[in-house]
């Protein structure tokens, strides 16, 4: 490595982690992220910004440009929001973005132009940060935070605090009844292995949700793959009320018995207990300790600056293909990760009013059938009896589908 941004031997690892876990809970943000959710009422823009966080601290371990940097991408997603800019122009304008505040950290002086040399001293600094010692991130809820510390990160569902069997028993109650995704799709793959994230602009998506089966359960939409809305999400805020108010309309539209209503109920409590803390959590996880620093797997050597940039940030090699390259299978030991706290949702989140579901919008045979279906798409990661399950359903809704369209065929004769 050139000597001009020799790698300074001191704890980095722990300056940046207290320079992200300062920055998220400091008045800079906080206004940002406000700022943000009253121009954009949108979580993904919220998510955005918490992760250009984390990407210009890892980026630039000692905090160099983080407010500068922060301004100018603020800007930038204003522009993208606006339709004044279009996603391919945004990400160069990003990539030249961290160029620029890595040139001026290595003492580039931009305004009198940049050389050749220039331009691969700020790239192999990029990847050498961002790479060689970047890291990918793993999201849970407050609760998780005491075992994780203790314990580390488990893959296994079975040696897990959590109770999957639970879990399972009441998705079958809904399951029996055609209600197929209750609690998301957590109960057919069983949440076996470690997912981990490497683009940060989707770690707040996975931490605000987390669990997100729990989320979705609590939610007042059963039929979506993706929940986006507030309104629709209560769990986002921690509104209890709204929350219970929604497991009960779950209840009453599936049309439970009152011995099915009360075990529900009484999961939901329990469970609700557990994950109340509006508190968030993240864990960033060295790509070395997982195998992915080799920076001439993550990009071709003939790039230039830009381009670079942004392929790595997009993952144009494919490191992280959803379910395959962004899992761990095993134990991540707490000496191998560091946990980050994210200040509660309710700090730049509002909303006024929350949404119900009707029992036409659950039970509708069509939606329930394209979860199932989506479902089935991964159905090498289902069990011999989760898939016999899910083919039982799938006739049963067909079967309600097929005397839907024949009512409507009757009335109109």
């Amino acid at each position: 490595m050139n000597n001009k941004f020799k790698r300074i031997h001191y704890n980095y690892e722990d300056k940046m982690v207290s320079n992200i876990e300062n920055a998220l809970n400091g008045e800079f943000m906080i206004k940002m992220l406000k700022r943000s959710w009253n121009r954009e009422h949108d979580i993904h823009s919220i998510s955005k910004l918490i992760g250009e966080v984390y990407t210009i601290n890892i980026i630039c371990k000692d905090g160099y440009g983080f407010e500068f940097y922060m301004r100018e991408i603020e800007s930038l997603y204003t522009k993208l929001y606006e339709k004044k800019i279009s996603y391919e122009e945004f990400n160069i304008e990003k990539s030249k973005l961290i160029s620029i505040v890595i040139a001026k950290k290595l003492g580039i002086d931009i305004s009198k132009g940049v050389t050749k040399e220039d331009k691969d001293m700020v790239k192999s600094y990029f990847l050498e940060e961002y790479v060689k010692n970047g890291y990918v991130s793993h999201s849970f809820p407050q609760s998780y935070s005491d075992s994780i510390k203790r314990d580390g990160l488990i893959s296994s569902t079975k040696e897990r605090s959590s109770k999957p069997l639970e879990i399972q028993e009441i998705q079958d109650i809904f399951m029996s009844k055609g209600v197929v995704a209750p609690l998301g799709g957590y109960p057919y793959y069983k949440g076996e292995g470690i997912y981990f994230e490497h683009d940060f602009t989707k770690l707040y998506n996975h931490a605000v949700y987390s669990p997100e089966w729990f989320a979705w359960f609590t939610s007042s939409d059963h039929t979506k793959v993706f929940h986006n809305q507030v309104e629709t999400t209560p769990y986002v805020l921690r509104n209890e009320e709204c929350c219970r108010r929604n497991v009960y309309d779950l209840c009453k539209n599936t049309g439970l018995n009152n011995e099915e209503k009360a075990k529900v109920m009484d999961f939901y409590r329990k469970t609700y207990e557990t994950y109340k803390s509006p508190r968030l959590c993240s864990a960033l996880i060295s790509k070395k300790r997982l195998g992915k620093d080799n920076i001439d797997k993550v990009v071709p050597s003939n790039m230039d600056l830009l381009s670079t940039i942004n392929y790595v940030l997009k993952d144009g090699a494919k490191e992280y293909v959803e379910h395959q390259g962004n899992v761990y299978i095993g134990k991540i030991s707490p000496e191998d990760f560091k946990i980050i706290t994210i200040p509660s949702a309710s700090k730049y989140i509002y909303t006024s009013s929350y949404l119900r579901e009707s029992k036409e919008q659950l039970t509708n045979p069509l939606s329930n059938l394209a979860v199932l279906r989506n479902a089935e798409k991964n159905k090498h990661r289902m069990n011999a009896e989760m898939a016999r399950k899910v083919e039982q359903v799938r006739l049963l809704l067909e079967s309600k589908q097929q005397y839907e369209l024949s009512k409507s065929d009757e009335l109109k004769i």
